[in-house]
């Protein structure tokens, strides 16, 4: 059951790809709205479960029920299997973490402490923070790195060109977006100073000969090689013009 109360939300949820998915953004709307505010016990028959900040309890009927809640006409209405496997690519597209038991699962919004908390200042991170990198706009606001090149120090904010990387991964793929495992490899090319447009030009040539090819990618890591193979050509590319232009 909900509690009271408000959650925040930010703008920034218009630019995710589950923006335009408006049966998985009702879903995720509820686990929003379900997940407790502060730190508590619950009693689920006989047992006591600890909920922290941004968790709730559900199953797979609770969560279907609370899906279906309000929706008419009856073809809307879905039933439990499809509703948890949804629940589930919510879970594999890093929105949340999912504990199942034998009775019940224990649902837990990610970096919940981060977005619906305190404000967190600048060089702080909160517990789950630490324990989910995501740098996107709708989760977590990356800070900003100083790279170095030969001519002077330029910052680069990698969060907005995560997002776009992103997005163009879920256009191509015909999914949500990147898988979690995925996310500390692209964050680690945009800090390297690969820039999305490259990323991006690298993921639609390679993509399109693959399925030309009648195979299938399984996630962006297909992908690293090439994109480092073009930035590390690009980079001896400009060396050799520099030293061009100091003759």
């Amino acid at each position: 059951m909900a509690g009271k109360g408000w959650i925040k939300l930010h703008r920034k949820i218009r630019d995710n790809s589950i923006f335009n998915d408006h049966q998985l953004l009702r879903l995720w709307l509820i686990c929003l709205t379900e997940a407790t505010h502060k730190e508590r016990d619950q009693i689920i028959g006989k047992q006591t479960v600890h909920l922290m900040p941004g968790e709730f309890v559900t199953g797979r009927f609770e969560i279907r029920d609370l899906y279906n809640f309000g929706l008419k006409p009856k073809e809307k209405v879905l039933g439990e299997k499809t509703v948890f496997r949804w629940l589930q690519t919510l879970e594999t597209t890093g929105f949340l973490t999912i504990k199942s038991t034998n009775k019940f699962s224990v649902v837990s919004i990610d970096n919940w402490g981060f977005y619906q908390g305190e404000e967190v200042k600048e060089g702080q991170q909160t517990d789950q923070q630490k324990t989910n990198k995501r740098p996107s706009n709708d989760h977590q606001m990356t800070t900003n790195k100083n790279v170095k090149n030969d001519k002077n120090e330029k910052e680069i904010d990698t969060t907005d060109n995560f997002t776009r990387v992103e997005r163009a991964y879920a256009t191509i793929h015909k999914t949500l977006g990147l898988k979690p495992i995925d996310w500390p490899i692209v964050n680690q090319l945009l800090e390297k100073g690969v820039t999305a447009d490259l990323i991006i030009e690298v993921m639609e040539e390679k993509h399109a000969k693959k399925i030309q090819e009648g195979g299938t990618v399984n996630g962006f890591s297909f992908y690293t090689n090439a994109i480092n193979e073009r930035f590390n050509q690009g980079q001896r590319n400009e060396g050799r013009l520099d030293f061009l232009n100091d003759l």
